[in-house]
């Protein structure tokens, strides 16, 4: 099968939470000061959405990540891949978006979910802390059906 069809979920070994302000959620906010093997994770979700949305060019760049941008990795626990060894439950990566701060307003830039995340209330949850955290932000077009959908069920935009 080739690459392009595969969709991998990354692992990372521990359970990342205690520094984080959406430390009780599934949300895990990237900066420019985040640890770079975090910030490759939300670029492959940014190429995932580069390949599905079939843009021309990738939505986020890791080495390039610019102060007025915050990400976020949605995540849960991987128990399927705890041993002995581990002394905190592993986190497995579903998805990721991207946030960006310009002339005086907050833009939602992409959002992509693993397609089995997808109709279960993720991205949901998440609105409801982004509302809080952003206010009423924009979301950047074009829009996917999926996502004309999402934000026209509960007059989210």
């Amino acid at each position: 099968m080739s690459k392009k069809y595969t969709i991998d979920l990354p692992v990372t070994d521990t359970w990342l939470g205690s520094n984080n302000p959406f430390s009780n959620s599934k949300l895990f906010e990237i900066s420019s000061e985040s640890d770079v093997e975090l910030r490759d994770i939300l670029e492959s979700f940014a190429r995932y959405f580069k390949e599905e949305m079939h843009y021309d060019n990738v939505q986020y760049y890791s080495n390039s990540h610019k102060s007025n941008l915050v990400g976020y990795l949605f995540r849960n626990s991987a128990l399927d891949v705890v041993t002995e060894e581990h002394t905190s439950s592993p986190t497995r990566w579903f998805g990721g978006c991207l946030f960006e701060y310009e002339n005086d307003e907050w833009t939602l830039c992409w959002v992509w979910l693993h397609p089995f995340f997808r109709n279960r209330g993720e991205l949901s949850t998440a609105w409801k802390e982004f509302k809080d955290k952003y206010g009423d932000f924009k979301v950047q077009k074009p829009l996917s059906a999926q996502m004309e959908k999402f934000l026209s069920k509960e007059k989210r935009y």
